[in-house]
């Protein structure tokens, strides 16, 4: 088995484990804990190990999954503002213009 999946695999038993952790029991908690610490420290430098392209790779696909989804957030912010707008404008117009019938 690679590191990586060694890792991982490691941090799911940890993690496995502590639910099924009594939490009164002192001298166990403190057991999981260093199990935990160990993990994760595990997991951080496989992290690092990557190369930094990668990371950034990873954290830029990211970045641009959320200006994504705020751009979309906006698009439709928008587009509902432009639409009550025209409603307001197509309301003024009927105002002025009665014999319209309600026709843009």
């Amino acid at each position: 088995m690679n590191p990586h999946r060694a890792a991982v695999e490691s941090a799911k038993q940890v993690l496995t484990d502590a639910e099924l952790l009594d939490m009164g029991d002192g001298r166990a908690v403190a057991q999981m804990v260093g199990r935990l610490e160990v993990v994760v420290k595990s997991l951080l430098g496989l992290v690092e190990a990557q190369p930094k392209s990668a990371r950034l790779k990873v954290q830029h696909d990211g970045e641009f999954k959320n200006l994504a989804r705020a751009a979309r957030m906006e698009i439709h912010a928008a587009m509902g503002s432009l639409r009550r707008l025209d409603a307001f404008e197509q309301a003024l117009t009927d105002m002025l213009e009665p014999g319209n019938g309600g026709q843009g």
